[in-house]
């Protein structure tokens, strides 16, 4: 029992600490796996249809993708990370 509520207090406190960056992160792992997903499902449509020479160029747009999405959750993540830093820095009077 009292594990559970300690278990509980913790989620509940990263929760709320860290929210905008967890949905971040969230929605970053939901878009690069929909991107292997669609990319597996063109690979194999590809090779029914036997179009192999566009299998290079999805290849590159696979990552392509793939590194735009980790860029762009980089960039957020600063983003953050800096406006909290500058919160906590800041001096009510």
């Amino acid at each position: 029992m009292f594990n559970f509520i300690l278990k509980s207090a913790l989620y509940s406190f990263l929760m709320k600490k860290y929210k905008k960056e967890l949905l971040t992160i969230l929605k970053a792992i939901f878009s690069l796996i929909l991107v292997i997903f669609i990319y597996g499902d063109v690979f194999a449509f590809a090779i029914a249809a036997n179009k192999k020479e566009i299998l290079v160029y999805l290849l590159v747009i696979k990552w392509l993708l793939i590194l735009l999405i980790l860029y762009i959750l980089l960039i957020k993540l600063k983003l953050i990370f800096k406006a909290v830093a500058t919160k906590k820095n800041k001096t009510v009077f």
